[in-house]
């Protein structure tokens, strides 16, 4: 759980409870549930050494910065052979640097003004870490025993960490979900040039969703999200018979 009990969403219910209210509320009648779990191991990126490094950046940026890095299958750890290195630090620089910066509201905008004390959370983060892009989006450098691989952080920040030629990546990122609440992240991104790859790294990957080639935020209406569809959770089904 997070040190940081104004932003740990990993075991509460708050989230479910707004939800419910929100939809309640004109209606004048609040609608009990049943317990949620909000939020499990934090979401990131596998890349593998045939993967397309521009469109692997483009991708990371992507998962990081959509809705300012908040949402639970935003792109906060990535898993990449220490041969990438220089390129893909290259890759995500440049891709940063293109973001648009603006109001949240803004369609134009891809990366909103984001809340200072989330930014003030994650530079505690950056202490340990070799930070290589600080501008509205924190890129850095971490070793495989940092703790920020296991943290929610609400704010655009991506953890990379780099492996050796005989290391697992699908190892390190399992490890970095042990504890949390489904023993899973909720969103993997893979990538890899290779569709087999791809898939025999997903069969091992523990994460609710795995995604070859596209940021972990893609969303799909009609596939279940944190192993859950949680709009069929908050409802009441009820059977008709008639005859």
């Amino acid at each position: 759980m997070s040190p940081y009990p104004e932003f740990n969403k990993s075991r509460g219910s708050g989230i479910a409870h707004n939800t419910v209210d929100t939809i309640c509320a004109p209606f004048g009648f609040r609608a009990d549930h049943k317990y949620h779990a909000y939020l499990t191991g934090r979401s990131g990126a596998i890349v593998y050494e045939d993967a397309d490094i521009e469109m692997a950046a483009d991708m990371i940026i992507r998962g990081a910065t959509d809705d300012r890095g908040n949402r639970c299958n935003s792109t906060k750890k990535v898993f990449v052979p220490q041969a990438l290195k220089p390129a893909l630090e290259a890759a995500l620089t440049a891709r940063a640097d293109q973001l648009v910066r603006g109001a949240p509201t803004d369609p134009q905008t891809d990366l909103g003004v984001n809340d200072p004390q989330a930014r003030t959370i994650a530079e505690q983060w950056t202490s340990s870490a070799r930070v290589f892009y600080d501008r509205d989006l924190i890129l850095m450098e971490v070793d495989q025993s940092a703790a920020v691989l296991k943290e929610e952080l609400p704010y655009p920040a991506v953890a990379v960490c780099y492996h050796a030629p005989d290391q697992d990546p699908v190892d390190l990122m399992n490890k970095t979900v042990e504890g949390t609440y489904l023993d899973a992240a909720i969103a993997v991104s893979i990538f890899s040039a290779s569709e087999a790859t791809y898939k025999e790294a997903s069969a091992r990957t523990l994460a609710c969703k795995t995604i070859h080639n596209l940021p972990s935020t893609a969303f799909d209406f009609w596939t279940s999200h944190q192993r859950w569809h949680l709009f069929m959770e908050l409802t009441r089904k009820v059977e008709l018979v008639t005859g």
